[in-house]
């Protein structure tokens, strides 16, 4: 008969970790006041990430030797609104900084990506 102190009871601890994650992102993006230094632009887009989940057991005071935790796939695909600016630094090459935002799925994120790139 349990005595409310957790004595005697069996259970398991359950650690969660994901894995294997993939994003994909496609965006049309439009560039305006194009100058020759600096041109800002915005956007919309998808993002799709996939995520494989597993889940570790670490059985504990008698736990039941067949308890396994669900683990699987989920699949989310995210609206994207982008903004951002192309600072040029010679006539191809350009430093990028953009504010990307996304919702859908579980919640929104926000997040700031900065980077170089070359136009062919």
């Amino acid at each position: 008969m349990p005595d409310g102190t957790g004595m005697g009871q069996r259970y398991a601890t359950v650690r969660h970790a994901e894995r294997d994650s993939f994003v994909a992102s496609a965006a049309v993006l439009s560039e305006f006041r194009d100058t020759e230094v600096w041109r800002p632009y915005v956007g919309g887009g998808l993002d799709l990430i996939r995520a494989r989940d597993q889940a570790t057991v670490v059985p504990s005071r008698g736990a039941p030797p067949d308890f396994q935790p669900r683990g699987g796939s989920r699949t989310d695909v995210r609206v994207a609104a982008v903004g951002g600016t192309k600072t040029y630094v010679t006539p191809r090459t350009y430093l990028r900084a953009e504010l990307r935002m996304t919702s859908g799925g579980e919640r929104a994120v926000v997040s700031a990506r900065f980077g170089v790139g070359i136009d062919f």
